[in-house]
């Protein structure tokens, strides 16, 4: 494969995926990743230097929040047809 220009190569631990759900998860964690790095940006939360757990903790609250928020909402959008991300 290495000889197949913009071709990749997915690797897991997990021995029982077929190609489609190897594919779905990587897809999944790609979106997962954008959408956390873009929150961050727009939450004004990043770079994160926590002293305390707290501080931590309630970071890691309100991103996951939020990814859950913009997934519900791009779900909609996309039962309602719009192409929109």
């Amino acid at each position: 494969m290495m000889d197949l220009p913009g071709a990749d190569s997915l690797r897991s631990k997990v021995l029982n995926w077929d190609a489609e759900t190897m594919w779905q998860t990587y897809a999944l964690l790609n979106d997962v990743e954008a959408v956390f790095r873009s929150l961050k940006s727009e939450l004004g939360v990043r770079p994160i230097f926590h002293h305390k757990e707290v501080r931590a903790d309630g970071h890691l609250f309100i991103s996951v929040l939020a990814y859950r928020a913009i997934h519900v909402l791009c779900k909609r959008l996309k039962h309602t047809g719009n192409g929109a991300s």
